[in-house]
């Protein structure tokens, strides 16, 4: 019987789906040496049923890289202007995800530990949901999430899950499709960072800064929704805020991907519409769409793939303000990749990981993601004249 061995090593997304699957337990989430979780069996407890490589999303689904229209797009941005300065783009997941829980139904996403360690969890409270709020930028620990999610629905609850487009589509396969009352919200991916480099990055900022992490806020608006700034505080009151130019791990994710799973390289879950029933993103370029806009600090772009997306999107209606827009013209090229292409490595990549293990993150760094000087002059060029209201992102 085929297992989840099946499954190359550097195509595996690391969902977990076999680790909730395996009837006996036979199946172990351990950190590769990269410090991605990978499964492992153990095959003398395992008893050859092949649940985990029938359920598993890269076995059980066939790939559809093609683009078309969702049933809606929008434009859109919380009503609540304190809290949308808050969140990641414009706020449409809380204000989605508030319409679930005012039904008194489970929101389930990425959420920071007591340690800052990224990990699937469920709330039932608008005071909780905030914990889901703001991007996380390394992968999350989804081992158990499938179980409880499957144990919430047979309860009778609504649930609303959210994660990335392999995340859908493996709780899909152990659910079932469209499964009654679950809805699912992905975004749009440009794949999943390293859990020890993201680890490792705090340790150097701990390290410099002589203290322990309290808050961590990617993303930040302090310098611009569109400037992708990192603001960490430490519980001895300092705080460090950089831009993705200047900040460590952000130039090894969007300027120069060094520790993106190798999986996320030949993602089988681009194209559009996505298996969710809303993809959520950053409306890059929306000026352009509608000049009106107040896009200062941030608007989101919806896609509503399926009917009960639709539903979910009107049901949030009061609380957000909403411009229909065209798929063509929700899809800027900013966004184009994401939606269309999968991440590539940096050439360095390897040598990072082994910089990091020799010398720690900040050199590292240094030595695989430093522009040479002409570059960087551009690049702070590019941010002036968008700065100002000239060019694109």
């Amino acid at each position: 019987m085929r297992t989840i061995d099946a499954v190359p090593h550097n195509e595996c997304v690391g969902c977990a789906l076999c680790h909730d699957v395996c009837p006996v337990g036979a199946i172990e989430m351990q950190s590769d040496g990269k410090g991605f979780l990978q499964p492992v069996i153990d095959h003398d407890a395992c008893v050859d049923c092949g649940k985990c490589a029938a359920r598993c999303p890269l076995l059980c689904y066939e790939a559809d890289t093609s683009i078309k229209s969702p049933l809606k797009s929008f434009a859109a941005y919380s009503k609540n202007e304190s809290t949308r300065y808050l969140s990641t783009s414009g706020r449409a997941f809380s204000e989605l995800a508030e319409c679930v829980l005012k039904a008194d139904g489970i929101v389930v996403g990425a959420a920071y530990d007591d340690e800052f360690s990224i990990v699937h969890r469920a709330v039932e409270t608008s005071e909780d949901l905030e914990l889901l709020r703001q991007s996380k930028y390394a992968q999350s620990d989804t081992s158990g999430i499938f179980r409880l999610v499957k144990a919430m629905l047979k309860e009778g609850k609504i649930v609303l899950f959210a994660g990335t487009p392999c995340l859908v589509s493996a709780l899909y396969s152990y659910v079932g499709e469209r499964g009654s009352g679950l809805i699912t919200v992905d975004f749009l991916c440009l794949g999943v960072n390293s859990p020890w480099v993201y680890r490792e990055y705090l340790s150097s900022l701990e390290e410099k800064y002589g203290s322990k992490v309290s808050r961590i806020w990617f993303k930040n608006k302090e310098l611009g929704w569109n400037r992708f700034s990192t603001r960490v505080d430490f519980v001895n009151g300092r705080t460090y805020r950089k831009d993705r130019a200047t900040d460590g791990f952000m130039r090894g994710y969007i300027v120069h991907p060094l520790y993106i799973r190798e999986g996320c390289t030949r993602c089988r879950f681009k194209g559009m519409p996505h298996r969710s029933d809303i993809t959520l993103g950053d409306f890059w370029g929306v000026e352009k769409v509608i000049p009106e806009i107040d896009s200062r600090d941030g608007v989101s772009v919806i896609f509503a793939n399926s009917p009960q997306g639709c539903e979910l999107v009107e049901a949030a209606e009061g609380s957000l303000s909403l411009w229909p827009v065209s798929f063509d013209a929700a899809v800027r090229s900013e966004n184009r990749n994401a939606i269309a292409q999968s991440v590539v490595l940096d050439r360095r990549s390897d040598q990072f990981y082994a910089d990091l293990k020799r010398y720690g993150f900040v050199k590292a760094i240094k030595r695989n993601a430093s522009d040479k000087p002409v570059v960087r002059v551009k690049r702070a060029i590019k941010w002036f004249f968008n700065a100002i209201g000239i060019g694109g992102r």
